[in-house]
């Protein structure tokens, strides 16, 4: 029978560190256009809205770049970072496996 298990605290500090950072990151980039950096507009037919994307005052094109770059660009750079490192630990671990079980059939067979 298995014995009673405890949650590890310090992984809990760890998800909530995550989650508060992300809710960080969000509203460091969708409130300045409620102070004037930039602005929100309605998009489509009305329903929603976003960030002016039509504005062409140096205002809004900067709001707009710095948002592609920082909201965009990063996030997919970090992922595919991500990503890399995932699959080079993969790749080790198959290699480590690969070599236990060619060692293991010498064994057996020699």
């Amino acid at each position: 029978m298995m014995g009673l298990t405890e949650a590890d605290a310090t992984n809990y500090r760890k998800i909530s560190f995550g989650i508060a950072l992300s809710w960080g990151y969000s509203l460091l980039w969708t409130l300045p256009p409620l102070f004037g950096w930039s602005s929100y507009g309605p998009e489509g037919p009305g329903t929603t809205c976003s960030v002016n994307w039509h504005a062409n005052d140096a205002n809004n094109i900067s709001y707009i770049i710095l948002f592609f770059f920082f909201c965009l660009v990063v996030p997919f750079l970090v992922i595919i970072y991500s990503y890399g490192k995932l699959l080079h630990a993969v790749k080790q671990v198959s290699r480590v496996n690969t070599t236990m079980g060619r060692s293991r059939e010498r064994r057996v067979l020699f």
